[in-house]
């Protein structure tokens, strides 16, 4: 019984192995069938592959064409928002083989030191380093009429050099002074601008002592000043007249005879001094070489309300909004603060409090609620003092509605008038037309 169990047992497990093997083979025979059949596939689908990706192509034309309609209609674009910097890259002028090119010798010319209203002249080399000839444009433009270019010829062969002839009328007033000019080529030649410029030390004929005056308001030592004029080459010279904008400054005292050195003596009017607290002086002389000088004069308030001015922007009526002011002396003083009032009524002081150097005030500004179509508010805060109700200070603030706010707030106005007709069955009357007149 046993020895047929065991024949049994061993029977069964030949059959198994026998099975298994005939499974593996039979499997291995579909996947190469499976394989040739995906490759003859693969052959025979190639045209329909090629039209999938040729409709796909146009798919995404269509997308991008659809995409390029909605930027338009939705005003969306492309370009970075405000506070984004992008570098742009420089546009590189390369030679062509069909075409000439300009070329000149050196980009600045320097006549060095040399005397007020004198005319010197300079020379540049136009090259034409191109294949091809070029036509010069014949308008060479100079950043002022002191400078003239001449060129005798606007037509250069290949090769050929043309000098730019530049006469330059410098100034009276000392000190290094620059003027540019510009060549233009004709298509197809390039560049299209060349770019060179002239530049000299004027060298001064006559010294001007100080070069700024700073003046008070008030009267105070620096409003008694002197002006100090003497000649460095050694001509005698007369001063003809002195004067300022409004007579804020006068001369008092000078001498209208030829010297080598005139000492004017100069007094300040306080009142024409604070209705033009910046100008000039202006000194006529009869110099062989210059004929007037020049020197900046500059008020110093004797207070100063930081910001000066304060701007608003978009504010809806019967908005507001708030803003600190700090209000300081120049003159290092101690003050008080007498009294703070708006013009309009549209600016309400919220505090008022004593600093080390100073006020700090803090104030608000109200849109008026009946305000529908001005597009610019103003209103000013007046801030006296005390004893010294002559030195009022004056800040101005402003509201600013811009064009597109304005804009969308009539778009919805409009658009409320519309529902509301909607809902209480009425139309809105046509507006008729007035007729022309003949």
């Amino acid at each position: 019984m046993r020895v047929l169990i065991k024949g049994l047992l061993l029977g069964a497990l030949w059959s198994i192995v026998l099975f298994s093997a005939g499974g593996c083979t039979a499997v291995a025979g579909k996947k190469e069938a499976l394989s040739s059949e995906t490759t003859t596939v693969n052959k025979l689908e190639t045209p329909a592959a090629k039209e999938k990706k040729e409709s796909v192509a146009t798919l995404k034309n269509d997308v991008q064409r659809i995409l390029k309609k909605s930027r338009k209609t939705t005003g969306v674009s492309d370009k970075p928002g405000p506070g984004i910097k992008v570098k742009r890259a420089k546009k590189k002028v390369s030679r062509r083989e069909d075409a000439g090119f300009l070329t000149v010798d050196k980009k600045v010319y320097d006549f060095g030191t040399v005397e007020p209203r004198q005319q010197v002249t300079g020379e540049f080399m136009l090259k034409n380093e191109g294949s091809e000839p070029l036509e010069i444009n014949k308008r060479i433009r100079a950043s002022c009429g002191c400078t003239k270019p001449i060129l005798k010829t606007y037509h250069l062969k290949p090769g050929e050099s043309v000098p730019l002839t530049v006469k330059y009328t410098v100034g009276s007033n000392p000190g290094v002074t620059s003027k540019k000019i510009w060549v233009l080529s004709e298509p197809p030649a390039l560049p299209e601008r060349l770019t060179m410029s002239v530049k000299a030390k004027v060298k001064p004929v006559v010294n001007v002592t100080p070069e700024e005056f700073r003046f008070e308001i008030r009267d105070g030592t620096q409003n008694n000043t002197s002006l100090i004029l003497e000649s460095t080459d050694g001509i005698p010279f007369r001063v003809l007249s002195v004067a300022s904008r409004g007579n804020a400054v006068k001369a008092q005292k000078y001498s209208h005879k030829k010297d080598t050195k005139h000492i004017i003596s100069v007094k300040v009017n306080p009142k024409e001094l604070k209705k033009s607290p910046s100008g000039m002086i202006t000194i006529k002389l009869d110099h062989p070489k210059l004929k007037r000088v020049v020197r900046r004069y500059k008020a110093v308030l004797p207070f100063s309300a930081y910001p000066s001015s304060k701007s608003f922007y978009n504010m809806k009526p019967g908005e507001s909004r708030n803003v600190m002011i700090r209000i300081v002396s120049n003159y290092g003083q101690d003050f008080q603060v007498d009294k703070i009032v708006s013009e309009k009524g549209l600016i309400k002081v919220l505090k008022k409090s004593k600093t080390n150097d100073g006020y700090q005030v803090n104030i608000s500004f109200t849109v008026p609620e009946n305000n529908r179509s001005k597009k610019y508010i103003r209103d000013n805060l007046l801030i006296t003092f005390k004893d010294r109700p002559e030195d009022s200070l004056k800040v101005p603030c402003y509201n600013l509605i811009s064009s597109g706010y304005k804009r969308d707030r009539q778009r919805a106005a409009g658009s409320n008038r519309k529902m509301i007709n909607r809902a209480t069955g009425k139309r809105s009357r046509p507006v008729p037309s007035v007729p022309r007149k003949p």
